[in-house]
């Protein structure tokens, strides 16, 4: 999806962590043999900085997608509970001292 909505990667660094590294499974105690997360910074190719989390860890979270972009002019959020909504954010909108037209829009 970033590919997508960003274009492609021009370099990555990521770093892979699990937290347990043995788990009960069908009543035996087993090797985990897969990441309970992956922590990526990216740089697209039209220049364009990134951080991508994906973890099973976080509290409070069960498999929840989010894809927030910022640029300099607005930015847009996406989330999959939500999926038939992005939120616009119109940095070129007028500012009064009550937030006027700006903010996050569907």
């Amino acid at each position: 999806m970033l590919v997508y909505l960003a274009g492609g990667f021009s370099r990555i660094n990521a770093s892979l962590h699990t937290a347990i590294d043995k788990r009960l499974h069908e009543g035996i105690l087993k090797d985990v043999e897969v990441e309970d997360a992956a922590y990526v910074m990216a740089e697209m190719k039209n220049g364009a900085k990134g951080t991508l989390i994906a973890t099973k860890l976080a509290t409070g979270t069960n498999d929840d997608l989010y894809v927030k972009i910022y640029g300099e002019n607005g930015a847009i959020r996406f989330c999959a509970d939500n999926p038939e909504f992005i939120e616009f954010y119109d940095n070129t909108q007028k500012a009064e001292p009550f937030g006027g037209d700006k903010g996050f829009k569907k």
